[in-house]
């Protein structure tokens, strides 16, 4: 969840340094999504491309990225509308079926990583 931390290159440095040779690491980063700052608890810095990701985690050996939600969902997600189960499931099913999945326009991507 690096969009809560300050310094999200420090935090994955952190993360590279506190894993064993061969350990692994899931991070979760967001693209277009909403504004979700917790008054109090913590604040919601960053947002993150695709092309940021491999210079993040550059020192890792491996690293592979999925992608969370597609264009069409991620519009249904960011609506007043996500908050309706069969509007967010029907953008899946279209995001599916139009191809979507992979497109540039989606929520964020999830990380996973090795030593």
């Amino acid at each position: 969840m690096l969009e809560h931390v300050e310094n999200p290159i420090a935090a994955v440095n952190e993360m590279y340094r506190a894993l064993k040779q061969g350990g692994y690491c899931l991070a979760y980063v967001p693209f277009l999504y909403y504004y979700h700052a917790e008054k109090g608890y913590y604040k919601d810095y960053w947002r993150f491309t695709k092309d940021c990701i491999p210079l993040l985690f550059k020192d890792f050996s491996r690293i592979e990225v999925c992608s969370v939600r597609g264009a069409i969902e991620t519009w249904a997600y960011i609506s007043p509308f996500g908050k309706v189960p069969f509007i967010r499931y029907m953008a899946r099913s279209f995001d599916k079926l139009l191809k979507k999945t992979s497109s540039n326009q989606i929520s964020g991507f999830y990380i996973f990583c090795v030593k």
